[in-house]
């Protein structure tokens, strides 16, 4: 015996069942870990297959999450350097210089760098943590199975606990007796959750120490380098763990009746229960007895018992790997089934409100009204329920869409969520705001679960190593149909379990031991997941609010002209419905505006030869639009309007936005009128007084009437933008005019009525006016609309969260522009 335990152990011993402490091993380990199973999903995209490294100093590793592009500043808790990314996929630049490393090449640092940290001696007890730190995961680097780490763990700390309560550790630097019990308890009740039998998981353990006394644990060497604990653990996993795990209720059916055969021995009677327990048999006494057994797995669900034989078995990865990658995280997959109904209920509501729904509408009216108003509202309502009902189902935490975290909470109860939520909430448009995030990320996170789901058993199986069988089985989320989706969840594998991959071992005595058929279970998942689809959730389609027509290239009127090419009317006709809709007021025209919306979306859907027919608007609208009651009788049953032809209707729109009267004057239009028209230089396009009111009363229709937007910003803004322009008007011409900051958005109400003052009507002006009507007009985008609302999908490199200041300058100085 040494005469100085605390110095012996401390100066020459190496304590098995302990990890390491050093933080940059313990980072690697976790990054490694983390970005393989990424890899191994395919949730990483190709552009970001890296690990980075504080420095070159400093061995702190880390990674990014999402699509593992940088995006967030942190500090390293080393070396206390700021370390991440200075916006999004840009990285630090600073010295010394952060390091970024390809996948494969950091797992061969961190390898390297764990082989030389261990050839270091660390002896005695090197790593003081808290008891609450430890869980049922845990394991060193070079175990298989975290029970066999706990198991050595728990024996050091009770090794360490005997030597406090023999005061054999006194004047010692270690921890106090108090810390070694906290960890020796914590550690027994993770065993006993590990081996699945909490209540007897001691006797096991004295089994196994009865076990250990056999020649074969005889480890007759001091434990004075790193090596010999690596083979000490070894042994003990390999030989003493792996041989007793899977024979648990064998073995602490044996104690216990070698027990009860030991108390037999002192009482001439046996007790009632050594015979309930089926620890002893008497036929002739009981004679029923044996067609009864104890097992409980009726009244208590399979699927835990099951997940913990699952995580005992050496080298369940191996062998069963899709069925130990399930369980591993089957609570964040079970989501995957709840994908349909939402698409579903999100699709329906674009189909319907798709440009038939102002946006400052949809912020003001609750998702209850449409559940009870409308020809639809039954179809709504079913659909609505069983949204709602998967909704609350999620599990998720947060979700994300690229780079972008939104946190999902139900902040509503069930029962008031369609009273107390507007239906903006459930519109999936690109609008800068946090519920539109939310629930196109929603879409975006669950079809990427799927996708980890089928990445990863090609992969893992190498029934796909080209990718190029994946690449021909791809749905778009929108178009998803139930049976498209993996639909697992805890309630079916048990299920599952109780019909076709499980028996109770009825031999006498063992009635309590569940046998599970494992292969069935891995057939029963692979089946199911060899056909599944992968799910593109890169395009998405968003609702377009009523007068936020989307991007040019996708737009209603450049659809519409498309499928129906357009025609100038005669002089004569147009002069006098341009006289018709001036004596409109201006309510009628927003509606009648709207309505054209309306139809220009069935336009733009509706599977029909127009070359055949060409219809008037009246008739289109009665045979292909079912719910008539929103649109403008302009568009049902008046003529003229009505009665126009389809081949005209663009025409239509266009004096619609050219004839919204306005009431007021200001000051300001002199002012206006010396730095655009009036001014020498300026582009022939643009001496017009025409022009210029033309594109104000776009600006009334398209920005101000329908948009939420901040008016306090400097009018050259939208003059600016090319797309409220004509087709005449090109980019060098915008840039021969600059206003003043100080004439402002809100200024274009009084700024319109002044020009329209000082236009001298002439039969002239109408060839005007259809000279630039011919020219093409592209629709204002949504990206454009105002700086408010704007996109929230930011091109690639850059920071979608970044937020656009208007700052107003004078003089001379620089102009910063709309981002």
């Amino acid at each position: 015996m040494p005469n100085n335990y605390t110095e012996r152990l401390q100066s020459s011993i190496w304590l098995p069942g302990l990890v390491s402490s050093n933080i940059a091993i313990t980072k690697m380990l976790y990054v490694r870990t983390q970005v393989k199973e990424r890899l191994d999903r395919s949730e990483i995209v190709p552009d970001a297959m890296f690990v980075y490294k504080c420095s070159d100093a400093c061995p702190y590793m880390f990674h990014f999450e999402g699509c593992s592009r940088p995006y967030e500043l942190s500090k390293c808790p080393m070396c206390k350097t700021d370390i991440g990314a200075t916006s999004y996929n840009k990285s630090i630049i600073r010295i010394p210089l952060q390091m970024q490393i390809p996948s494969e090449t950091g797992f061969q640092f961190i390898a390297d760098y764990i082989k030389k940290y261990d050839e270091k001696d660390r002896f005695g007890y090197h790593n003081i943590t808290n008891a609450e730190e430890s869980n049922v995961g845990e394991k060193s680097e070079h175990r298989n199975r975290p029970i066999s780490f706990r198991f050595m763990h728990m024996l050091t700390h009770a090794t360490l606990l005997i030597l406090h309560e023999l005061e054999l550790l006194t004047k010692s630097t270690l921890p106090n007796r108090d810390y070694f019990r906290s960890h020796f308890e914590k550690d027994y009740v993770l065993i006993g959750q590990q081996c699945g039998d909490i209540e007897n998981c001691h006797v096991w353990l004295f089994r196994l120490i009865n076990h250990m006394l056999d020649e074969t644990f005889l480890f007759k060497r001091i434990l004075n380098k790193n090596q010999k604990v690596i083979e000490l653990e070894k042994l003990i996993e390999e030989r003493l763990i792996f041989t007793h795990v899977n024979s648990v209720p064998t073995e602490i059916n044996e104690y216990k009746r070698s027990f009860a055969e030991y108390t037999q021995k002192q009482s001439e009677s046996s007790r009632i229960e050594y015979f309930v327990d089926e620890l002893f048999e008497n036929e002739p006494k009981y004679p029923l007895l044996k067609f009864f057994n104890l097992t409980n797995i009726y009244v208590t669900n399979p699927i835990e018992k099951f997940r913990t034989k699952l995580q005992a078995i050496p080298y369940s990865e191996k062998i069963y790997p899709i069925t130990t990658f399930l369980m591993s995280r089957l609570e964040t997959y079970e989501n995957i089934q709840y994908l349909y109904p939402i698409v579903t209920f999100t699709n329906y509501l674009i189909h319907k409100f798709n440009h038939r729904l102002k946006r400052n509408d949809a912020a003001v009216t609750t998702i209850e009204y449409y559940l009870t108003n409308g020809p639809d509202c039954e179809i709504t309502l079913e659909l609505y329920e069983s949204f709602l009902e998967t909704w609350y189902e999620l599990n998720l935490k947060e979700v994300r869409f690229e780079c972008q975290t939104a946190k999902l909470e139900h902040v509503q109860e069930k029962e008031n969520f369609a009273k107390n939520t507007m239906i903006a909430v459930v519109l999936l448009s690109a609008s800068k705001d946090a519920t539109s995030i939310l629930l196109a990320a929603c879409l975006k996170t669950i079809g990427k679960l799927q996708n980890e789901v089928v990445n990863y058993f090609h992969n893992t199986l190498g029934t796909d190593l080209s990718g190029s069988r994946r690449q021909e089985h791809i749905v778009p989320v929108q178009s998803i149909r139930r049976e498209h989706l993996f639909e697992i969840n805890a309630e079916e594998i048990s299920q599952q379990l109780v019909t076709n991959s499980f028996m109770i071992n009825y031999e006498y005595s063992k009635s309590r031991d569940i046998i599970y058929d494992y292969d069935e279970i891995e057939l029963v998942l692979r089946n199911k997941i060899s056909h599944l689809p992968m799910i593109d959730t890169e395009k998405l389609q968003y609702l377009n609010y009523q007068f936020e027509l989307c991007g040019e290239n996708s737009s209603l009127i450049t659809n519409v002209r498309t499928r129906v090419k357009q025609e100038p009317l005669e002089a004569t006709e147009r002069k006098k419905l341009i006289g018709l809709i001036q004596g409109m007021d201006n309510d009628e025209i927003v509606n009648f505006l709207g309505s054209l919306d309306y139809v220009f979306t069935y336009l733009g859907d509706i599977d029909m030869d127009l070359n055949i027919e060409m219809p008037t608007i009246q008739r289109f609208v009665e045979k292909n639009i079912r719910w008539q009651s929103c649109l403008s009788d302009y568009v049902r049953r008046k003529a003229p309007f009505s009665t126009i032809y389809l081949k005209y209707i663009y025409n239509r729109f266009a004096w619609c936005e050219e004839s919204f009267s306005v009431v007021e004057r200001t000051q300001l239009v002199e002012r206006f009128i010396s730095m655009t028209f009036s001014k020498q230089g300026i582009a022939a396009s643009l001496r017009n007084i025409d022009s210029w009111i033309s594109i104000f009363k776009r600006v009334m229709i398209r920005v101000l009437s329908n948009v939420n937007v901040d008016t306090e910003v400097p009018l050259q803004y939208y003059l600016e933008r090319k797309d409220l322009w004509t087709g005449n008007v090109t980019d060098v011409d915008i840039t021969t005019f600059d206003l003043d900051d100080t004439i402002l958005l809100h200024h274009t109400f009084v700024i319109l009525t002044s020009l329209e003052k000082k236009q001298k009507p002439s039969p002239t002006d109408i060839d005007g006016e259809q000279e630039q009507n011919n020219q093409k007009r592209e629709p204002k985008s949504v990206e454009t609309s105002t700086a408010k609302v704007t996109s929230w999908m930011g091109p690639k490199g850059k920071n979608p969260s970044t937020q656009v200041k208007v700052i107003q300058t004078s003089g001379t100085k620089p102009k910063r522009r709309i981002a």
